[in-house]
């Protein structure tokens, strides 16, 4: 019921103001972050893995997703965050892999440090991980995960001090409400894959069932 409303209002808004690429500022769907024109551009990716954990992407970080990723982080567009999340749950097997712990599914982002944090105003993946918690029925989990460590832009870095630069950089805030939950590990881009391994380390020693990591883009080369 609440799905079929949800499509009514954007066919509305669709008539009334048409939305906009996400990549390219074209008019097209609502239900849709990217044009035609755009979207002939997406480059699939494989399921990879990350220390034996699935790592599920929405595509490689090439335009038109990464020209939405940099809009999203970098000029203020919050509002691409959804669009997004819905273009990760269409181009991943998402939905399959939660199937066996329907309800029960905790999607953390990864966090940013409070400084960085106060800077932009929000958390890219704090947002889509909000996305795909209600798209999933799941429960979404802002603050569980913590950034203790201002540590440097993995971008900044070469590939190989990139795992040392955020190692011990996250903790668990409370590890008893991830008990017998099963946790979906949100990221907006996965590059080397260091700080989402160093974020599932940190889960994983607190007790967590890791389920997943979910980001809307990867490199092409493997994380793994």
């Amino acid at each position: 019921m609440l799905h079929a409303l949800e499509t009514l209002v954007d066919r509305v808004l669709d008539l009334l103001a048409p939305a906009r690429c996400s990549g390219c500022d074209e008019p097209c769907a609502s239900q849709k972050p990217f044009c035609e024109s755009c979207a002939r551009q997406i480059q699939p990716v494989p399921v990879d893995r990350l220390d034996g954990v699935t790592l599920l992407s929405g595509a490689a970080y090439a335009p038109p997703v990464s020209t939405a990723i940099q809009r999203l982080k970098y000029q203020a567009r919050p509002d691409l965050a959804g669009r997004l999340a819905g273009f990760a749950v269409e181009q991943t097997s998402l939905f399959d892999v939660l199937g066996r712990v329907h309800g029960r599914a905790l999607f953390v982002p990864v966090p940013l440090h409070p400084r960085r944090l106060a800077e932009r105003g929000y958390n890219q993946s704090a947002l889509v991980a909000r996305a795909l918690a209600r798209r999933a029925c799941g429960e979404y989990a802002p603050r569980l995960l913590i950034r203790s460590i201002d540590t440097a832009q993995q971008a900044s870095l070469p590939r190989a001090r990139r795992a040392t630069n955020v190692a011990g950089a996250f903790r668990v805030r409370a590890a008893s409400s991830i008990r017998e939950r099963a946790i979906v590990l949100v990221d907006d881009v996965v590059t080397s894959g260091a700080t989402a391994r160093a974020c599932l380390s940190a889960l994983a020693g607190a007790g967590a069932e890791l389920l997943c990591a979910v980001s809307l883009a990867r490199t092409l080369e493997p994380a793994a």
